[in-house]
C-alpha cells in the first residue's frame, strides 16, 4: 500500500514489489534457519504508511500519534534493531523542512510532520529498558540484548555481524554449517538493484528521494561502525576504518548494544523496491514487467 501511495504505480506493481521486499535474501536466510522473530518485515512499511498518511492529510494529528506510537512500541518489543532505525528515519523526514532555514522558523515549518515524530518517541520509551542494560551489565530485565563483539582489524567473525560492499552487491551470504548456525545475508539482489539504479534516471519527486534515502541509509547502517572488505576489517593506521555508524555511536546512539548491524540491510532492499516501483510506473506495461522482475529477484535470492 505504501509503495503504491508514494509512487502512484498500479496495484499489481506495488504487490509485486511488496513481495520482493518481504522475500528478500535477508528474510529468506532467517526463515531457512528458523529465526522467525527476525522477519518483522511489516514494521518499516507500516510506520512509513502512517507518516505518509500525515503528509497527505488522510490521518488526523491524534491518529498519526497513535499509529506511530503503537508501531514503534511493537518494534521495540519484537525487533529492537528496526526500532532503532525509526528515530533516524523520523529525523530524515524532518530535515527537508529545516535545511537552509533559520532556527526560528523550524517549528512553524515542521508542525505538519512533528506528530509522527512525537508518536515514535512515545512508542519507544519502553525500549529504554532494553537499551539501558548495556550500562547495567545486562542483568535481569525484560530484554536480554546481544553483546557486541568489538570489531578489530583483521578477519571478520563468522557469521559476520556487518555487511561489506561485496556482500551487499553479489554475495548471498553462504549457507549454514549446521541446522543451528545462523546465516547473515545482506545481499540486495543484482537484478533488483540494477533496476533501481535505472529507475533513478527516470523518476523525480518524493518516491525517488525516499527510495534513495532508504537504499543508501540502509546500506550504510548495515555496514556498521567499521569498513570491511574481502572478509577483513580494514584499518586506518592501527584503528578500524570508521563508517557513519561510528559517528552515531560516538554520540551514544544505542546501536552499539546489539551489534548485529547486518539486519539493517532490509532498509536498503525496501529502498530498492520503491525505486523499482517508481521506474515501473513510467513503463507502458509496468505491471507485467514488475512480475517478471519479481521472478528474477526470487531466483537470484535463492540461488
Amino acid at each position: 500500500i505504501w509503495i503504491g501511495r508514494v509512487t502512484g504505480c498500479s496495484a499489481w506493481t506495488s504487490h509485486a514489489m511488496g513481495v520482493a521486499y518481504a522475500l528478500c535474501p535477508t528474510h529468506l536466510a532467517h526463515l531457512a534457519t528458523g529465526e522467525i522473530s527476525n522477519t518483522q518485515a511489516w514494521i518499516i512499511p507500516a510506520w512509513l504508511l502512517a507518516m505518509q498518511g500525515q503528509r497527505e492529510g488522510r490521518l488526523g494529528t491524534w491518529r498519526v500519534i497513535l499509529f506511530t506510537a503503537l508501531i514503534s512500541l511493537a518494534a521495540a518489543f519484537t525487533s529492537p534493531y528496526l526500532a532503532l532505525a525509526l528515530p533516524l528515519m523520523a529525523g530524515a523526514w524532518l530535515l527537508p523542512r529545516i535545511i537552509g532555514y533559520p532556527v526560528s522558523e523550524w517549528i512553524h515549518r515542521c508542525r505538519d510532520r512533528v506528530a509522527g515524530t512525537l508518536g515514535t518517541a512515545l512508542g519507544l520509551i519502553p525500549a529504554w529498558l532494553y537499551y539501558q542494560q548495556d550500562r547495567a551489565g545486562g542483568g535481569e530485565s525484560i530484554f536480554q540484548p546481544a553483546r557486541r563483539a568489538l570489531l578489530e582489524t583483521g578477519p571478520l567473525p563468522h557469521p559476520a555481524p556487518i555487511a561489506s560492499p561485496e556482500s551487499l552487491l553479489w554475495s548471498s551470504g553462504g549457507s549454514a554449517g549446521s541446522p543451528f548456525e545462523p546465516v547473515h545475508s545482506t545481499y540486495l539482489g543484482v537484478v533488483l538493484l540494477g533496476f533501481a539504479i535505472w529507475s533513478l534516471f527516470r523518476t523525480r519527486g518524493a518516491a525517488r528521494s525516499a527510495g534513495l534515502a532508504l537504499l543508501c541509509g540502509g546500506a550504510l547502517l548495515a555496514m556498521g561502525p567499521a569498513l570491511a572488505t574481502g572478509g577483513e576489517v580494514r584499518a586506518l593506521g592501527t584503528q578500524p576504518l570508521p563508517m557513519p555508524v561510528y559517528l552515531l555511536e560516538a554520540l551514544n546512539y544505542p546501536t552499539r548494544i546489539g551489534g548485529l548491524y547486518y539486519r539493517y540491510a532490509v532498509l536498503a532492499v525496501l529502498g530498492a523496491t520503491l525505486l523499482s516501483a517508481a521506474g515501473l510506473a513510467t513503463l507502458k506495461h509496468g505491471a507485467r514487467w514488475s512480475w517478471a522482475l519479481l521472478v528474477l529477484q526470487l531466483l537470484d535470492a535463492t540461488r
